[in-house]
């Protein structure tokens, strides 16, 4: 716990003055195979465990000076996890919700109604109860109408983390929910694309000054009579930024998912989609504090197929792509009358995300 308390406090530090990563997008392959893909960026190491959540689990959700809320997930989900905190960062369910918490600076929650008739529920348990009850972005969305968030001050960060979400499903549906002067924001994200600051509607109009970057190589052209060529393969996507701030991210992400070619099937667009998050990369060191101190690189990435339930991933201090497999025997299925199943989550560690 003392350790713990350590890397809040070292967290606090670099939150209040580093500008941070993260990255989501979605991408449809020619099948309608909806595949989404995801990048972490953090200074600190956050020890991250891949937890898969059966459905019928129970969850404990306690609000200071309230009664503590009990409810049951209805349906299996998979989510990626922080310090140790049973909290959905991102994750995936079984009926193909995809569910992203991304940093988002400016973000301001509304305040929290002590006597409404809403369900209250804690800011942190928000993905935990999405994905664990809701088929579809339709469902999400209701649910989250209908939810009193208690916007609490994390201990150890000292601070309400200022969260957005990213949330798609199967069928190719996409949402961006933001908290701005308190009141919750929904666009719907035709774009199919989430970063951090500013907000998303900015980054939207913030395309259109990038619609002469082509995937075409550009033509040569003539200056007082001598011609002059394109300097190599590439040459249309001159003025595609390159930085890993959220608005060259988002650029970024946008254009690639859109120039590709695009794939015939799910495995061609988990290809496209680690391919896409190999370009928003950021190595260790390359980003620095005023101080001098390294901040974010990107701790892990994770490529979700929302179609078939299938999730992959790697982490900064190893390339190699893991699995994580789903079909596995669910806890309930071929018992015998009178047999009880243990309801458990089953984790899995992400070994190898820091050895700095």
């Amino acid at each position: 716990m003392r350790r713990i308390f350590f890397l809040f406090c070292l967290l606090t530090v670099v939150m209040m003055s580093a500008c941070f990563g993260c990255s989501s997008f979605m991408i449809k392959a020619q099948d309608g195979t909806v595949t989404s893909g995801r990048s972490m960026e953090f200074a600190l190491d956050l020890e991250s465990q891949v937890i898969v959540h059966p459905k019928g689990m129970e969850f404990v959700d306690k609000i200071s000076g309230m009664k503590e809320n009990r409810w049951r997930s209805k349906y299996e989900f998979t989510s990626f996890t922080a310090l140790g905190q049973d909290v959905a960062s991102d994750g995936l369910n079984e009926m193909g919700l995809n569910f992203s918490a991304l940093w988002f600076t400016n973000g301001k929650y509304p305040e929290f109604d002590r006597g409404s008739r809403k369900m209250s529920i804690s800011l942190m348990q928000v993905g935990n109860y999405l994905l664990g009850n809701c088929r579809n972005v339709a469902e999400a969305e209701e649910e989250l109408h209908a939810m009193n968030i208690y916007p609490e001050i994390e201990p150890e960060l000292r601070q309400i983390p200022p969260l957005h979400f990213f949330i798609s499903d199967k069928s190719g549906e996409s949402i961006v929910v933001e908290f701005i002067e308190g009141k919750m924001v929904v666009y719907q994200d035709h774009v199919g694309v989430l970063t951090n600051d500013p907000p998303f509607d900015w980054h939207v109009t913030n395309i259109r000054n990038y619609i002469s970057v082509s995937p075409l190589n550009a033509h040569s052209m003539t200056l007082d009579g001598e011609k002059f060529n394109q300097t190599g393969q590439g040459s249309g996507q001159t003025g595609l930024p390159g930085t890993s701030t959220p608005p060259d991210r988002f650029i970024i992400m946008s254009l690639l998912k859109n120039f590709a070619v695009s794939p015939p099937d799910a495995k061609q667009n988990t290809l496209l989609a680690f391919h896409i998050l190999n370009r928003l990369d950021i190595p260790f060191g390359t980003i620095r504090n005023e101080n001098g101190t390294a901040g974010d690189y990107t701790q892990w990435i994770c490529v979700k197929d929302l179609t078939n339930y299938k999730i992959w991933f790697r982490t900064y201090s190893s390339l190699d792509v893991v699995e994580v497999d789903l079909t596995l025997p669910k806890p309930g299925r071929n018992l015998r009358r009178g047999q009880q199943s243990v309801i458990e989550p089953k984790v899995i560690e992400m070994k190898g995300t820091n050895h700095f």
